[in-house]
């Protein structure tokens, strides 16, 4: 399962304040059990949420645990600081894979939402996975590594996106 967060900001300098607050936030998120992989990622090209995390969880219930509500989620403190400089803030728990991608560097993440929307590209095998906790703003989503984010450029829109890796999945 994964555990997905998309969000943007308010302001342009409010996205390079959060960056320090939301790498060691996500080392605490690690600290929960059954939340056993973390990764940031970028938007290559515009779109609504320009940054999504994605976790690799044991299951759905991670997200309700006291350990991950120790520390972070809506209406935690910390989180609650930095809630008022965000939007498109989604949470959406994924199922139909057994964990997050490890986007390495050189790799880019398809995301695409809802098969309909899905781009013919050569060689592309999608998988989609059910939105089944939290804010369910999608139905289903495929995740797909790719090399070249020149490939999905002419069917971008805010139901297929491409995202390259901040920094390396831990």
């Amino acid at each position: 399962m994964m555990y997905v967060v998309e969000l943007n900001f308010t302001g342009e300098n409010d996205a390079e304040r959060f960056k320090p607050f939301y790498d060691e936030h996500m080392r605490d998120l690690r600290t929960t059990p059954g939340l056993t992989t973390a990764q940031r990622l970028e938007s290559v090209y515009p779109t609504a949420s320009r940054f999504m995390q994605i976790y690799s969880i044991d299951n759905a219930e991670v997200m309700q645990s006291k350990a991950y509500k120790k520390v972070g989620g809506p209406g935690h403190p910390i989180v609650e600081e930095h809630a008022r400089s965000l939007r498109d803030w989604h949470r959406n728990v994924f199922d139909g894979q057994a964990g997050a991608p490890n986007v390495r560097e050189g790799q880019y993440l398809l995301v695409v939402d809802e098969r309909e929307n899905a781009p013919p590209l050569p060689g592309v095998e999608y998988t989609w996975q059910r939105a089944i906790a939290l804010d369910r703003h999608v139905n289903e989503r495929a995740f797909v590594l790719i090399t070249d984010p020149q490939i999905a450029k002419p069917y971008l829109g805010p139901k297929v996106r491409v995202f390259r890796p901040m920094a390396a999945q831990f």
